[in-house]
C-alpha cells in the first residue's frame, strides 16, 4: 500500500520572542510541533501531519526573496496555525506588512477554513513598543475572532495549538464534501456563468449582487441613468446607505480582469444625484475567487486604509478620502454570491464595523457632493 499523503500544517510566528518563565518563541514552536505530530498521530502511529517550522528550513542564501517565500508556503499549505504574539515581523520596503501579516493574508486569501490563530501575547516577556505594522497585524487578527483562541500559559498555549489545528481538520473535512457536493465551478450555475463573456460575466455578478443585498436587508433596487451602476439603499449601522454593485469576473489576479474594475471609488460623484436621502457610497466587489488585502491596497491606490479580512473577504476603507469597498470571495454563481454577500454584512454588524461604515459615508457623502458641485474647480 502506498504511504498516505502528510497533511502539510504551516506554524507562523516571530521566533526569538523572549516568553514569561523561560525561553522563547523558537522553543514553543519546536513543543508545539512535536505535540502536534504526536496527538494527531495515526492509529497505528504512524504520522498524519507534516509540521513546518522555519528554524528546520534550511538557510536561504542572502539574496533570496525569503519574503516571498514564506507567503508561498503558507498559501501552499494545508493548515496555518499563527501563534500571535503582537508582532507583524519584518517589514520589506514596498510590502507593506510585516512577514507574518503576509503570511496569513496569504494563507486566509487561498482559503479561510484552513486558518487558525492562538493570542499568545500574555505569554511575552517586555512586549515592545508597537509599530505601525504590528497595530496592523493586531487589527486583522481582531477581526478574526472566530478562528482565534487564546492561551495565558505555556501549557496552554501548546494545548491550544492542538486543539485549533484538529477543528481545522474537522472544518476542511466538512468543506471538502461540501464542494464536491456543489461541483465547484464545474456545473449548474456556476458553469453558465463560466460560459459568459466577460461583460457578461461582469454584468450577472453585480445583478447577483444587487440580488442579495435586497433580499437581505429589504432594501430597494437602483441603477443610475448614464453610469449604468447597479446599486440599491440598504439599511446598515441604523443609517441608510447606497451601496454600488461591482464585479470582477476573473477575480484582481488578471489585467483584463482588474481593468473592468478600475479604481472604482474615483467615479463617486457621478452618484451624488443618486443618493438621495442615503449616505454614501459604500462599494461592494464580486469576486470569483480570493482576495488579498495587498490587492485591496492596488485597487484603492493608497496605504491609508483601514484593512480587515473578514470571513468572506477583504474589508477596506481610506482613512482620508472615507472611500469604503467591501470585497467578497467566491462568488461563482448567484447562489454563492448570495450566500457570501450575507456573510459579508453579518460580519459588518458583528464586528461594530456597521456603525465605523457610517460614520464615513456620511463625510464621503459631504466630499462627493463639494466635487459633483457646478462651481467645483
Amino acid at each position: 500500500m502506498a504511504a498516505a499523503r502528510l497533511i502539510e500544517v504551516m506554524v507562523s510566528s516571530r521566533n526569538r520572542t523572549a516568553l514569561t518563565g523561560g525561553g522563547d518563541l523558537t522553543a514553543l514552536r519546536r513543543e508545539v510541533k512535536e505535540r502536534l505530530q504526536s496527538v494527531l498521530a495515526r492509529p497505528d502511529g504512524e504520522p498524519r501531519l507534516s509540521v513546518w517550522v522555519n528554524e528546520d528550513s534550511e538557510a536561504l542564501p542572502a539574496e533570496s526573496d525569503w519574503y516571498d517565500r514564506s507567503t508561498e508556503r503558507a498559501r501552499d499549505a494545508t493548515i496555518v496555525l499563527v501563534l500571535f504574539s503582537g508582532e507583524a515581523g519584518t517589514v520589506i520596503p514596498g510590502r507593506g506588512v510585516g512577514v507574518c501579516h503576509a503570511e496569513l493574508e496569504e494563507a486566509l486569501a487561498d482559503t479561510r477554513t484552513k486558518v487558525r490563530i492562538v493570542d499568545i501575547r500574555p505569554l511575552v516577556q517586555s512586549p515592545p513598543r508597537p509599530t505601525k505594522a504590528d497595530n496592523a497585524f493586531a487589527a486583522a487578527v481582531d477581526g478574526l475572532r472566530s478562528l482565534t483562541s487564546s492561551a495565558r500559559t505555556r501549557a496552554e498555549a501548546v494545548e491550544a495549538a492542538v486543539d485549533a489545528v484538529g477543528d481545522a481538520l474537522h472544518a476542511l473535512a466538512l468543506a471538502g464534501v461540501g464542494s464536491s457536493r456543489r461541483g465547484r465551478h464545474s456545473q449548474g450555475a456556476a458553469l453558465d456563468w463560466r460560459r459568459l463573456t466577460f461583460a457578461g460575466r461582469k454584468a450577472a455578478m453585480e445583478e447577483a449582487v444587487v440580488a442579495a443585498l435586497v433580499a437581505a436587508t429589504g432594501g430597494q433596487g437602483h441603477r443610475e441613468p448614464g453610469a449604468n451602476r447597479p446599486a440599491v439603499h440598504v439599511e446598515l449601522g441604523g443609517q441608510r446607505v447606497l451601496m454600488v454593485a461591482h464585479g470582477a469576473p476573473e477575480g484582481l489576479s488578471l489585467a483584463a480582469s482588474r481593468e473592468l474594475v478600475g479604481q472604482l471609488h474615483r467615479h463617486d460623484h457621478l452618484l451624488a444625484g443618486a443618493l438621495g436621502g442615503s449616505i454614501g457610497p459604500v462599494h461592494v466587489l464580486a469576486c470569483p475567487a480570493g482576495v488579498t488585502a495587498n490587492q485591496m491596497r492596488s485597487l484603492m491606490g493608497t496605504s491609508e486604509l483601514v484593512l480587515a479580512t473578514t470571513p468572506a473577504g477583504v474589508w477596506a476603507a481610506d482613512t482620508v478620502s472615507r472611500a469604503q469597498v467591501l470585497a467578497v470571495r467566491d462568488c461563482i454563481d448567484a447562489a454563492t454570491t448570495g450566500l457570501q454577500v450575507d456573510e459579508a454584512l453579518a460580519w459588518l454588524r458583528q464586528s461594530g464595523e456597521d456603525a465605523e461604515l457610517a460614520a464615513r459615508a456620511h463625510r464621503r457623502r459631504a466630499i462627493i457632493e463639494q466635487v459633483a458641485a457646478p462651481d467645483h474647480p
